[in-house]
């Protein structure tokens, strides 16, 4: 291959990540203002959110398993396909059924499609890159995804304020057909099957069950990435409360807040890109992340919040580049998928339990001393990994505490 055609291949793999990004959040936006408009709180919020990660929790597996057994390109292609009737469908069910009900079914077969559709796509970075880039590919691919989440929170909050709710998602719906788009034209292989000698795996009836802890050198980075993903549920379930009720904003105000988390995700990419050392603390990530959430205990100010999502949003990113280049260096290219869908599936299941505190807790907690609490977890959590034994990676560069 050519570098006129590798460099043609990303652009268009890039093109692929940001379209489906910002359908992605567009649809995630949408869905999460409509909810608190249709006046059903946080707690129903909580339950929809739950009943999406309800499914990816028993179906992760089963993602991991088809972007390891089947070429990852028509995966993604069969994906997109699949989102677009779906945004469709959820268009014409608003319109002629009950809403509450039709966005509940709707972000259930979301959650399976969209968790096949992004482990397949991020199952291809070690085919671009060598193990000596994988950090700075994979912070170029998640500043592609976070380009591509700012500008759908400023659209999708635009959309709900100028059009009807049916209508927005017809946002969504327009980047999943440019995702499909550079995705066909991209013509990616996997490397795990091009090689004539590669045997697929056998399937098991155990493999498509929730999977355990991570063992060994990914145990760490698990358990940081867990607590990294609620975080970021939480800021899903409870984002729209917070600005209703504590900050007192309006839909633009929340497309803001997630605007400037997403500029912050930005920022954080670009951190990693422009390092040479390649040692970072993922335990130090987390308590920084931790700090700006406690804030909330005692500052709710709208102007605060803003530079607080983009703090988080450097921190959230910056922690999950680095596992997932972790993982991309450790597990093998053909199971590169179950690897992913196993750390995933922890990350489901905590965030199951911060539903299911949020939903229990209801209209009787504010958000904001939800974010606060948490962040205190979240420090412990890391003063704790910071104080343990450092653990040595097998591949230099990456460190847990």
């Amino acid at each position: 291959m050519s570098l006129q055609q590798e460099l043609r291949l990303r652009r268009r793999y890039m093109t692929a990540v940001a379209a489906s990004a910002t359908g992605r959040n567009a649809y995630f936006v949408i869905v999460a203002w409509l909810e608190a408009a249709f006046d059903n709180g946080p707690a129903w919020i909580a339950v929809l959110l739950a009943l999406g990660s309800i499914a990816e929790f028993l179906t992760a597996n089963l993602s991991g398993i088809i972007a390891d057994r089947y070429e990852r390109r028509i995966v993604c292609l069969i994906c997109d396909i699949a989102r677009i009737l779906l945004m469709i469908t959820t268009m014409s069910g608003m319109m002629y059924l009950d809403p509450v009900a039709v966005l509940a079914v709707s972000w259930v077969v979301y959650a399976v499609i969209d968790r096949t559709h992004t482990t397949a796509l991020q199952a291809m970075i070690p085919s671009m890159a060598a193990p000596g880039r994988l950090i700075r590919t994979n912070s170029l691919s998640y500043m592609n995804m976070q380009g591509g989440n700012l500008l759908a929170a400023i659209a999708g909050g635009l959309l709900l304020a100028l059009f009807p709710n049916h209508l927005a998602f017809v946002l969504p719906l327009g980047f999943y057909a440019l995702s499909f788009w550079a995705m066909l034209s991209s013509q990616i292989r996997s490397t795990c099957h091009q090689a004539p000698t590669m045997h697929r795996p056998t399937l098991w009836a155990r493999e498509l069950l929730p999977s355990a802890l991570p063992a060994g050198p990914l145990r760490g980075a698990a358990v940081i990435y867990a607590l990294i993903y609620a975080m970021g549920m939480l800021v899903s379930v409870l984002g729209s409360a917070l600005v209703m009720k504590d900050l007192k904003g309006t839909a633009l105000a929340f497309g803001y807040l997630e605007a400037f988390w997403a500029a912050g995700a930005i920022a954080g990419c670009a951190y990693l890109m422009t390092l040479t050392r390649r040692s970072h603390s993922l335990a130090a990530q987390l308590a920084a992340s931790g700090c700006v959430l406690a804030i909330f205990l005692v500052v709710q100010d709208l102007n605060l919040a803003l530079l607080q999502m983009t703090a988080l949003g450097i921190t959230y990113n910056i922690s999950r580049i680095l596992i997932d280049a972790r993982v991309q260096e450790l597990v093998s290219i053909d199971a590169l998928g179950r690897g992913k869908s196993q750390i995933h599936t922890l990350c489901v299941g905590f965030g199951l339990l911060t539903y299911s505190f949020v939903a229990v807790a209801g209209n009787s907690v504010k958000p904001s001393v939800v974010f606060g609490c948490f962040g205190l977890l979240m420090i412990a959590v890391g003063a704790i990994l910071l104080i343990l034994p450092k653990s040595e990676p097998r591949s230099g560069g990456l460190s847990e505490t």
